[in-house]
């Protein structure tokens, strides 16, 4: 009896070991499915993949670059600086990085627009800078445009521009000027604007030593008070009147504007 005992006992153990042998064979033959299939796809993707940057790099190529606004600059040396060339993947073209190429090689380019036009072209839109004052910095003289970018360097002054004077600036990376003061840029050109609009081309000098009293040199013989930053159209229409109805073609000497506002009246030293 114990012997039939032990057989029945043996061939269950035999079964539940073939048992665990099938679904270990199963699961290892689904794990293999499972993973050829991966295989599968991952390889179709890498099919398409390929097929996409096909039709992307081979495919949609620029064919034509055209420039558009005027500069000292020829189309080419601009096309140039962009490193933007024929064949190059339309797709892949980082406009804002070549933009940033061209504005920081091209120094008389103010601004600059990189757009495509699928599937084959780019245009390139530029803006002339135009030289509005020269600083003096740690001894060389720069020019400056109306938005605050550097076009060139001498070791002289530009006596064809308004030199400003008396302000803490320095140099950003060679294409722009920093101000100690963030509110002098727009400033210098609001006064030279205004000097402009009133058909007071000879002004010479902006000194903003005192930025409480500008002092404005016109035409190598008059020294213009203005004051503080206020009302500056207001008190460059009264040096106007002055200067035209008032004070003669060779005269020399200081006019006060400085409190001009609150005492409606200027003043007029003669040297």
């Amino acid at each position: 009896m114990n012997k039939k005992i032990k057989k029945k006992n043996n061939l269950k153990d035999k079964n539940k070991k073939r048992r665990k042998k099938s679904k270990k064979a199963k699961a290892f033959r689904l794990m293999m499915r499972r993973f050829f299939l991966l295989l599968s796809c991952l390889t179709v993707l890498s099919f398409l993949g390929f097929g996409i940057y096909f039709l992307v790099c081979k495919i949609f190529t620029v064919k034509d670059i055209s420039v558009k606004g005027e500069t000292i600059y020829s189309d080419f040396q601009i096309i140039d600086a962009t490193k933007i060339k024929k064949n190059d993947s339309i797709f892949l073209i980082n406009c804002v990085g070549s933009e940033t190429n061209v504005f920081s090689e091209l120094p008389y380019v103010e601004k600059v627009k990189i757009k495509k036009q699928f599937p084959y072209n780019i245009d390139i839109f530029v803006e002339a800078a135009k030289p509005m004052y020269s600083l003096n910095i740690d001894g060389e003289y720069f020019v400056i445009s109306e938005h605050g970018k550097i076009l060139e360097k001498r070791t002289e002054k530009f006596p064809e521009l308004v030199d400003i004077s008396g302000l803490n600036i320095s140099v950003v990376q060679n294409i722009r000027v920093k101000y100690e003061n963030s509110e002098m840029e727009k400033l210098i050109s609001e006064i030279i604007k205004s000097f402009k609009n009133q058909g007071l081309n000879a002004i010479k000098q902006i000194d903003f030593s005192d930025e409480e009293n500008i002092v404005v040199k016109y035409d190598d013989r008059l020294d213009i008070l203005l004051g503080d930053k206020e009302d500056i159209d207001y008190k460059v229409l009264t040096a106007k009147q002055i200067i035209v109805n008032k004070i003669g073609a060779y005269e020399k000497g200081v006019l006060d504007l400085k409190t001009l506002k609150q005492e409606n009246r200027s003043y007029f030293y003669e040297r």
